[in-house]
This record gives structure tokens, sequence and C-alpha cells, in this order.
């Protein structure tokens, strides 16, 4: 039995595919045997984000030039990428022995505890598809208004079609909790009102200049920035998952999984909204026992950086104090200058005492 879980987002740039890849590390980190579908055909996918090129594709695969084992990427013993690029268009089209034949190549796959599907950006019939088939979505929303109400014609189209699990949102990039809060109150209610379904909040992620820093270096923000605030979010997302996993309907056969995928892939599915609901976001309201942990932990790094740059001033200092001490460094003698005491508590010290003498 395998977990399948499905993530989309409505609208482009909302951070869909780095949430993938660093939640599929999480899992892999917890003890969880993890496997990231790449199944998107967009420029940036979770192969680009890691720095990873791959020679093959699941188009490979269908084509029946390379067996699925061969284009599986394994970047580390409990964490594998399958890339699907091109090849995820061309499963609505393939024939029944074709699509019989791709499923007994996902089948041949060593069996995975969680498998995560990083879907394209839009709603697509792959999108939808890949989104019914799950027993477990995850819908990436950012407080911008296009992307609550592209995120709103997704669930949409999703229950027109017979979706019936739960649907589960993450915000991301919101200004501070009370954002993310208000966001989710204002997608839940929409929902609620006009397709009467209940969604279910999972976590939100803080604005955090280092996504962009670890996307630019093409390296996870679990190995770029481990105490990053957006990687605590993440964690803790993927800790509200694994407690989930104590419900039986969330695990299923993946024979059943992919069977169910070919046939929405083949089947006429609805993939227009009927309603046009504006949803707008409230500016930002952080209040200041929220932003204080932050404030403090920037302040905290600031120190820290100060503290290393110190160090190195004495270091050099010390090694300057060493070569004048050598005999024959110099042929008249110089005054060694007293030892300077970079030590920030000893400076404030020093300056609390000044300041109660004046």
């Amino acid at each position: 039995m395998t977990r399948f879980i499905t993530i989309a987002s409505g609208k482009d740039g909302a951070g869909k595919t780095s949430l993938s890849v660093n939640l599929g590390l999480e899992f892999s980190r917890m003890g969880h045997r993890t496997c990231l579908f790449d199944a998107g055909s967009g420029l940036v996918n979770s192969n680009s984000l890691l720095g990873l090129f791959p020679s093959a594709a699941l188009r490979d695969v269908i084509l029946g030039d390379r067996p699925i084992r061969e284009i599986m990427i394994r970047f580390s013993d409990r964490f594998h990428i399958l890339p699907g690029s091109s090849g995820i268009e061309e499963m609505a089209h393939l024939s029944e022995d074709q699509s019989r034949q791709l499923i007994r190549s996902f089948l041949e796959l060593n069996p995975y505890d969680i498998f995560l599907l990083d879907t394209s950006t839009g709603i697509t019939k792959e999108v939808v598809s890949f989104c019914m088939a799950a027993p477990e979505v995850l819908i990436l929303v950012t407080p911008e208004p296009a992307s609550l109400n592209d995120s709103y014609a997704l669930i949409e189209i999703l229950i027109k079609n017979g979706y019936q699990h739960k649907i589960k949102i993450i915000i991301n990039r919101c200004k501070s909790i009370s954002q993310a809060s208000q966001v989710f109150k204002e997608l839940k209610s929409a929902a609620e009102k006009h397709l009467h379904t209940a969604l279910s909040p999972l976590g939100f992620i803080l604005d955090d200049k280092m996504v962009s820093l670890a996307i630019e270096q093409q390296k996870p923000l679990l190995a770029s920035y481990p105490k990053s605030i957006a990687r605590k979010c993440i964690l803790k997302i993927a800790q509200r998952l694994e407690i989930d996993s104590k419900d039986p309907l969330i695990e299923t056969d993946p024979d059943r999984f992919w069977e169910k995928c070919m046939t929405f892939f083949k089947s006429s599915l609805t993939l227009t909204a009927d309603k046009t609901i504006k949803i707008k976001s409230e500016p930002p309201k952080i209040r200041i026992e929220e932003a204080l942990p932050m404030w403090m932990e920037k302040l905290n790094d600031t120190i820290a950086t100060v503290a290393e740059e110190l160090k190195g001033v004495r270091h050099s200092l010390e090694k300057m104090e060493s070569r004048q001490g050598v005999p024959g460094n110099n042929d008249r003698k110089e005054k060694i200058p007293e030892p300077i005491l970079l030590d920030f508590e000893t400076f404030a010290e020093n300056r609390k005492s000044k300041r109660k003498d004046n």
C-alpha cells in the first residue's frame, strides 16, 4: 500500500515544485521511501531545482526505448525522482495495450511509502486526472487574488467531476500567520457557499528570501538553509501529513491508482468552471506576537554573522602579533601592541559601566 499525494495549484508561480521537492526530502528524512513524479511539462521542474539533467524521461518508457528503472533518478537512498516531461501529455493518447504496458512499467518499481505527483500549472486534463485518481490532493495558494480565484476554479472542477476526498489547502508566501488564516477563511467561505464542500487547512509557508536563494543555487532548502523560516513551515506540513497516515482511506494499491489515472485520462472530464467568484485577500495584518519571533531570529542571525567577522579580525591580528615576535623579522625593536579584546559581551558591559559613571 502506498500514499499517492497530488500537488496542484491554479496559477503559475505559486511555488508548487519547490514545495514538492522539499516535502519529498522531508518525508525521506523521516524514514519514508519517497518517489517524486515530475508530472509537469514546464521548464521549471524538480530536476532543474536540484541541478539534475536527466537524459531520458517517461516518453522513452512509453516508446519502449528504456525500462522505467533506467530513467529513475536516485537523489538519495530514500528519495527518488521519476521525470515525466513530454511523456505526460502522451499518456492521454495511448491505446489500450500501451496503457496496460505503461501500468505494468509503473508496477515494476519497488513499492514506495509515499508517491508525490508534482503536476503542471493550471487546469488541464492531465492535472485534473492526477487529482481525481489520488486519495489526497494538496492545493497551493498564494495571497494574490488571481491565485485565490484560479485555485477556487480548480476546486470547483474537481467537485464537478465527482472528487469525494478531502482537499487540503496550503497558503504559500504569506506575510504572517494572520494573513494565511484570512486567505484560507476567504477560500473556505467561497467553497462552502457556492460548492457546498469543506476544505481542510494543512498549513502555511511564510515568505522567505531563502527559498529564492536555494532555487538559484539549485539546492534543496533542507540542505542550503535548514534553519530558515520556510523550511520550518514545510517540516510542520510534512509532520501533519505523517499524522494523517493513520487514516486507512488514504493508502491505495499502486495498480488501482494507475488504472484509475489512465481511466480519467481517457474519459470526458469537465475542465471549465461555471461560476466566476471574485475573492479578494486583505492586506497582511502582523500581530506583535507573530512578528517578534521573526525579528529575534533575524537579530540572532545578524549577531552570529558579526561574531564570525570579529573572529576573523581577531585571528588576523593574532597572526600579525606572532610575526612581530619572531627574531629577525625586524631589525629594530617595535613595541608589541596590547591584545585587542573582541568580546561582544565585555563590550556591552563596558558600555553599561560608562553610562553609569556619566
